[in-house]
């Protein structure tokens, strides 16, 4: 999504952009850090991928809440995420079944 949309990301960032396209770009960013904090801590927890590969990942008892509690934030983002996008859904979906008609 984040590379798909990078362009779009640029020029709101060489414009200086509305509030609203910061405050997107905001939520975007914090949604992108979580997320990837989410996935690595994901893999440094799980007993079968990383011993696969021959590593072993201390601190077990560090990454295993950090996991839990990003995961968590990252379902809370993406629902904040999809309600901030909601009248580009809606106009979206107007377009397309103006379209079918």
């Amino acid at each position: 999504h984040c590379a798909i949309n990078l362009d779009t990301v640029i020029a709101w960032i060489r414009s200086r952009g509305t509030v609203s396209q910061r405050l997107h770009l905001l939520l975007d960013v914090i949604t992108l850090i979580v997320f990837v904090t989410c996935t690595v801590s994901g893999l440094l927890v799980s007993r079968h991928i990383l011993p696969l590969f021959g590593f072993v990942a201390p601190g077990y008892f560090f990454w295993l809440p950090l996991h839990s509690l990003t995961a968590k934030i990252l379902l809370a983002l993406l629902l904040v995420h999809v309600v901030a996008h909601l009248p580009w859904f809606a106009a979206h979906f107007s377009k397309k079944k103006k379209i079918e008609r």
